[in-house]
């Protein structure tokens, strides 16, 4: 491996090891959170917010699926690269990894920041 492969490699891998670091550190606090306004609603039933029931199910689904089909255009437009180049591709698993785990993170942090944020 030359020292451009052995960076984009690092880079790669840092970029995976950011988003799952990420989704450590702020999912906890949303867990939280959302228990918290869970439990509320069981001793004020009508303050209950649905919303938010319906939104820890759909954002994720959509996250998912979001993650699946980066992961998948990942994984094709480097193995075409690979293909067309006859050159390996050494990163390229943890690029389809960073692509799939990427819309995770990103929900992850907007909720972590619509959560944690005192409205005005």
């Amino acid at each position: 491996m030359s020292d451009s492969d052995n960076k984009s490699f690092f880079d790669a891998f840092m970029a995976t090891a950011g988003s799952f670091s990420d989704i450590a550190r702020m999912a906890p606090t949303v867990m939280m959170l959302r228990s918290d306004a869970l439990m509320a609603s069981m001793a004020e039933p009508m303050a209950f917010d649905s919303q938010e029931s319906i939104l820890m199910v759909s954002e994720k689904i959509a996250a998912v699926t979001e993650g699946a089909m980066r992961a998948t255009l990942a994984a094709g437009a480097g193995v075409g690269l690979a293909m067309m180049t006859g050159m390996a591709q050494p990163n390229l698993a943890f690029k389809i990894a960073d692509a799939a785990v990427e819309p995770m993170r990103r929900q992850v942090q907007s909720n972590y920041d619509r959560l944690t944020t005192k409205p005005a």
